[in-house]
């Protein structure tokens, strides 16, 4: 490789490690302030109460998520691309389109959390009611609409420190406003309450920032009168969305699925314990998140530009770097972990200790978060939703014959263990790249040139 071309990948990577540090920043504020909200509200409620706090926003949370259309990766897969063919109106009808596809599958997703409220409630809290606390945190689903499409914005216009502001204030927000009802009136309904109103706000302030951005790129938010310039390329955006949602909620759903499985098979206590440890773990790897917010556009640039040279040469480079971090820190926390849950949580927890020490391997998938972006990047939805409705599958499997027997430890064990099945098919599928333009790649079929160079070595 010659010397401007490694200067070239050193500034792509560099780009990458400045942009995403912004919003590591913020998620490391971010994290410590819901790492002592979730102090604040596990020892108001206590673990029995926390159970079922957890239980009644798992299954909000995932009837929001099946609903979703994950706009924002459309957007980043198509708005640079328009950007590249100087059609830059066309980029703000898709934001548009995106804001519009989110308002409507947010209130499909209300009502779905509406219908089965009581089905929900009778099935996992035989001996509580909670349909109605159900059925009120579904607005949710409705309030946070803005946040896929305006927070790509942001990424793709690379204004990431003012993502990582929306990310910090909201943290913020939810904090001060859990933290009040505890020590005000602690209970599950004021909490929700608590939850949906810092989003309210949160998302007041996220459409004054996308505006802004907007304006800036001498359009409005508001005037839709680019949309006409769009109507051709909706039938193939909607249908990148399809693949896209399929993919990407499938997983997203199924994460839930440990929880809603214990809740099945066990006591909101055991819930409590095991949803707290996997909260910790998921806190500490959202440490991650950042680098593949960050990567994802700058790929996305890359493949519209068919510049693949830089793109194995940046996704080498995180994967190495992520490694060399996430091993160490691996075992750090692995040996830190039951003293930090007794020392944050107090007793009634003891148990999530162990789980944690499970759950925090999970880390090492960080290595390659690249791999959804680049296939997606590629026009290859098709192909990554493939590979994550076996990942869903074998993960579902995991967790029927192992909570049964393990209880929470099962659900550990078989979390984790779905990260090594879904790195190994990754992998695979990687190998299989032969050429920088797959078959199954209508999005850069006029872009991507044609050879037998790997793209993926």
């Amino acid at each position: 490789m010659s010397e401007t071309s490694v200067l070239k990948m050193g500034t792509s990577l560099r780009r990458v490690l400045r942009n995403s540090s912004w919003l590591m920043a913020a998620q490391v504020l971010a994290g410590a302030l819901m790492f002592a909200q979730t102090i604040v509200v596990t020892r108001s409620l206590g673990v029995t109460a926390y159970g079922t706090f957890a239980i009644a926003t798992t299954v909000v949370m995932s009837v929001i998520q099946i609903c979703d259309c994950r706009v924002w990766e459309a957007l980043i897969a198509f708005a640079p691309r328009y950007r590249a063919q100087g059609e830059p109106a066309k980029s703000i009808a898709t934001l548009q389109l995106c804001l519009a596809v989110e308002l409507v599958s947010g209130t499909l997703a209300w009502g779905a959390v509406v219908a089965v409220a009581d089905i929900a409630s009778r099935v996992l809290f035989p001996t509580d009611e909670i349909a109605g606390s159900i059925r009120m945190l579904g607005i949710l689903a409705l309030v946070k609409f803005p946040h896929e499409p305006l927070t790509a914005l942001l990424r793709i216009e690379n204004r990431f420190h003012w993502q990582a502001s929306y990310r910090l204030a909201l943290a913020v927000l939810r904090m001060l406003a859990a933290a009040i009802v505890c020590s005000v009136s602690p209970s599950i309904d004021n909490l929700l309450i608590a939850e949906i109103a810092s989003h309210l706000v949160g998302s007041v302030f996220l459409l004054v920032l996308g505006n802004s951005t907007v304006r800036s790129l001498g359009f409005s938010l508001w005037d839709l009168s680019t949309m006409p310039s769009l109507w051709s390329d909706v039938p193939k955006i909607l249908r990148f969305m399809l693949y896209s949602s399929i993919a990407g909620n499938t997983r997203m759903i199924t994460t839930k699925a440990d929880v809603l499985l214990l809740g099945l098979f066990s006591s909101p206590a055991v819930v409590g314990g095991y949803d707290l440890a996997k909260k910790v773990a998921d806190g500490l790897a959202s440490m991650a998140t950042p680098l593949y917010m960050a990567i994802f556009p700058e790929i996305s640039k890359h493949v519209a530009a068919a510049s693949f040279d830089e793109t194995r040469e940046l996704q080498r480079g995180l994967t190495k770097l992520v490694l060399w971090g996430g091993i160490p820190s691996c075992a750090v926390a692995t040996a830190l972990a039951p003293t930090l849950i007794d020392l944050g949580f107090g007793t009634g927890y003891q148990e999530s200790g162990l789980l944690l020490q499970i759950l925090v391997w999970q880390l090492l998938a960080t290595c390659m978060a690249w791999v959804p972006g680049y296939l997606l990047a590629l026009g290859m939805a098709g192909t990554q939703t493939l590979l994550v409705a076996c990942d869903a599958l074998i993960y579902l499997l995991l967790l029927a014959a192992l909570i049964p027997t393990l209880g929470n430890v099962g659900a550990a064990i078989a979390t984790t263990g779905r990260v090594v099945v879904w790195m190994t098919m990754a992998s695979c599928v990687l190998r299989r790249l032969h050429q920088p333009h797959p078959s199954d790649s209508p999005l850069h079929s006029d872009t991507t040139p044609k050879g037998e160079q790997k793209l993926i070595r």
